[in-house]
């Protein structure tokens, strides 16, 4: 079963949650001294809003202007999608280069939507994006992490790049991941592509 840390960060929107689970199998390299210290292996993060907001977005790191950002929206009554971000001057691009995957779990029932992703890549910066690219993940302990939405109607978009209003709501969060671990064990076959630890 797995281990999966879970923040409601909005009092008044107790809907509104963000989780992460991380395998066991996860392994922290160091790169060359003048580089921070990276692991490997993938993340799950899970993303729920109801679907009165029109995006909502979970970010790396300690500001927007650094960071990783996933941000998800409705694609159609039953679906959303996940849009990866780099922070910069402005608005976030998307950034084609991050490696993540919108696993099977993932839409939208009952008024609710439901974001569940694999990172690859989310141990450091995602590449490409001179402007972006945050600290990453690190190895255990405390990190940073901030949120954001904004209401509105359903955008029905499956375009990556969608153009996205202000935020109306924003916050930060810090989230113990050592307190977000599952067990895996060596040689299984558990994380397969498409795998998904929230099911």
């Amino acid at each position: 079963t797995a281990k999966i840390l879970t923040t409601a960060p909005d009092p008044t929107t107790p809907s509104l949650t963000y989780s992460i689970t991380i395998p066991s199998t996860n392994t922290s390299t160091l790169n060359p001294s003048e580089d921070p210290p990276r692991g490997s292996g993938p993340i799950y993060l899970r993303l729920t809003a109801p679907t009165t907001m029109q995006w909502i977005s979970l970010g790396q790191g300690p500001d927007m202007a650094t960071a990783n950002i996933f941000i998800v929206y409705a694609a159609s009554a039953t679906s959303v999608t996940l849009s990866p971000r780099s922070g910069g001057q402005g608005q976030p691009r998307y950034n084609p280069a991050a490696n993540v995957t919108l696993l099977e779990g993932s839409g939208i029932v009952d008024g609710m939507m439901v974001a569940e992703v694999r990172c690859e890549d989310c141990w450091g910066s995602w590449p490409a994006l001179p402007t972006g690219g945050g600290d990453g993940v690190g190895e255990g302990g405390e990190t940073a992490w901030f949120w954001a939405y904004q209401l509105g109607a359903p955008l029905n978009s499956d375009d990556v790049g969608a153009e996205l209003g202000m935020h109306d709501v924003k916050g930060e969060m810090v989230w113990d991941l050592r307190e977000a671990r599952f067990e895996v064990g060596t040689g299984d076959d558990e994380l397969v592509e498409g795998s998904d630890p929230f099911i």
